[in-house]
């Protein structure tokens, strides 16, 4: 191997996973944090689109249960407080 370049090489001898040696090589922990990077990187644009849609329903239910609302109506103002605490999950 030429002077200055790391070595890559996968040792099969060392009796372990290929993920393993690769997570190891990595510096990024141990073989089931290797597959949930490996994971995010492949699917980064379906799980931003899930969460996008996902947030976007919620505010669409937070704006249909308060559109018309009428100003100083406590019931109102508190189901609308008790939906957008569910739809954030707090709840």
């Amino acid at each position: 191997m030429k002077a200055g370049k790391t070595d890559l090489c996968l040792n099969l001898d060392e009796g372990r996973r290929t993920d393993e040696i690769v997570a190891h090589k990595l510096g990024i922990g141990g073989k089931d944090t290797y597959r949930k990077e490996k994971y995010i990187v492949e699917n980064k644009e379906s799980l931003i689109l899930e969460d996008l849609q996902d947030e976007n329903s919620k505010l669409r239910a937070l704006i249909s249960n308060n559109f018309g609302r009428r100003k100083n109506d406590p019931a109102k103002d508190r189901k609308a407080l008790a939906t957008y605490v569910e739809l954030k999950g707090y709840g």
